[in-house]
């Protein structure tokens, strides 16, 4: 009797575990896995205000934060309602920037954007948009973001 109470709770507890690894893109960023924290050196040259020109009628913001969390806003030219994903981010190394986005208006999403950072521009520029494993291409020049 004692080993099956315990089997049943060995494999509760597995089933506690799975669930809560399931959810740790929606964990406050700083509940981030240390592999997602960067550096406060990395957060200071990165943190700040990124935004697109105006392009067919679409601005499009990104806000990089200390906490390593992100937020993208689709501003529309014509006056229709802003669009906001939320998510976070982290330095792969001195020149290239994650961005994962995990809610598109409160919904659930699973995106990836990787921006090249151009120093001599200040600008972060994508070129591709992985979005539920699909890869899509961001236009010839990319998504092109100057610092504000």
């Amino acid at each position: 009797m004692k080993i099956a109470h315990h089997h049943r709770s060995a494999t509760l507890l597995a089933l506690i575990t799975l669930s809560l690894s399931g959810c740790a893109s929606w964990q406050p960023s700083q509940l981030l896995p240390d592999s997602w924290t960067s550096s406060e050196t990395d957060q200071s040259t990165w943190q700040g205000t990124y935004q697109s020109q105006e392009q067919m009628g679409l601005i499009t913001t990104l806000e990089i934060n200390q906490d390593n969390s992100a937020k993208t806003i689709y501003s529309y030219t014509n006056g229709d309602p802003d669009l906001i994903e939320t998510g976070h981010w982290r330095a792969l190394n001195g020149q290239q920037l994650e961005v994962t986005m995990t809610t598109h208006q409160g919904h659930p999403l699973d995106s990836q954007r990787i921006y090249q950072f151009d120093p001599k521009t200040n600008q972060l520029i994508a070129t591709q948009e992985t979005v539920n494993g699909q890869s899509y291409s961001l236009g010839d020049n990319g998504l092109v973001l100057s610092k504000q």
